[in-house]
């Protein structure tokens, strides 16, 4: 069972999965970006054009179609799906098995930290609309896996660029993505698996078992509780560069003054 999942644009969480990092080495970030547009570089623009396709691909051979494409990093990607998604070693394939392409997940924020979440946006002027949708911390995975029977899932996630990315055992990204797919589809283990096809890096699933996923969770909500108060500090460093708020960040303007 194959099915497309894709989220509109005014779906996706503001507090990103994959800007997790960025924020637990400077929480005060997390407040500074609300508010600001993301605005695409070429390269990230290339990169959800190359998402959108390798979704149509993997979508049309999942439905038996022929698969008429030559661009390498499409191909690539459809090949590593393959290995991933459709080999009986990793998940076997049972009437409950299903998968699911950019597929939006959920996870609710514990009590505490929603309480401090609450209190953050409306210090910033967001609506109470707003802040209830936001409870659940939203995250699109390019492709899931799902056995139900089994109670174990997988994910995995296309990396476009030219760089390789912190391996899925230490990325905080595919912690996130890990335990949304585990509270959604009540799982005790989550494969995920970062492949960059431009580079042909990456693509060994890295199993997140009952006991990684609880430390996880309660990983991410420190993360998170830290960055919403309103004392959160800043500490300058190399994920400064990809910062979008880092023309209204206090520290950048001392260093520019």
């Amino acid at each position: 069972m194959s099915e497309n999942t894709n989220p509109t644009p005014e779906q996706h969480h503001f507090i990103s999965p994959s800007h997790l990092e960025r924020y637990d080495k400077c929480p005060g970030a997390l407040r500074l970006t609300y508010g600001i547009p993301d605005v695409k570089s070429p390269a990230g623009l290339e990169g959800t054009i190359y998402h959108g396709k390798i979704a149509a691909a993997i979508l049309n051979l999942l439905d038996g179609k022929e698969i008429d494409e030559t661009d390498p990093i499409i191909v690539r990607s459809v090949q590593k799906f393959k290995e991933l998604a459709m080999d009986d070693a990793i998940i076997p394939w049972t009437n409950a098995k299903k998968v699911l392409v950019e597929h939006e997940m959920t996870v609710p924020m514990d009590d505490e930290v929603y309480a401090a979440f609450q209190q953050m946006m409306r210090n910033l002027g967001a609506s109470e609309e707003e802040i209830a949708f936001l409870r659940d911390w939203r995250g699109t995975a390019d492709v899931a896996i799902v056995d139900a029977s089994t109670k174990v899932g997988m994910v995995i996630d296309w990396k476009t660029g030219k760089e390789k990315v912190t391996p899925a055992e230490s990325n905080l990204q595919g912690v996130s993505y890990a335990c949304m797919l585990a509270n959604e589809f009540h799982l005790e283990k989550v494969y995920v698996a970062f492949y960059s096809p431009r580079i042909e890096w990456g693509g060994e699933p890295f199993l997140f078992d009952s006991a990684m996923l609880a430390h996880g969770k309660a990983r991410i909500q420190d993360i998170m509780m830290r960055a919403f108060q309103p004392t959160a500090e800043f500490s300058p460093g190399q994920q400064c560069t990809w910062c979008k708020a880092k023309e209204k960040c206090p520290l950048t303007a001392k260093q520019n003054s």
